[in-house]
């Protein structure tokens, strides 16, 4: 089965994410809550400077570069 890329990405809404772009915010990691065609969107943990921590980032799909979805809590280390 093809699955598209929004498609895989649905299935780790409430998960932790980290996404890698080629434009600033370069990467960031957080908690994925919802999925569009075209876009993400996260509540970003670290990877963005203090003042953007714990902001909604929308992120669109043809932008993302790379990225690590967690499948189990803890796979993606905690920064504090």
């Amino acid at each position: 089965m093809n699955q598209s890329l929004a498609d895989k990405l649905s299935l780790s809404i409430g998960n932790r994410i980290l996404v890698m772009t080629s434009a600033f915010p370069f990467f960031v990691v957080g908690k994925l809550i919802d999925v569009e065609p075209d876009t993400i969107h996260l509540i970003s943990e670290f990877g963005v400077p203090a003042p953007l921590k714990n902001q909604e980032f929308s992120i669109q799909i043809e932008h993302i570069s790379s990225f690590y979805a967690e499948l189990n809590e803890g796979e993606i280390p905690v920064v504090w």
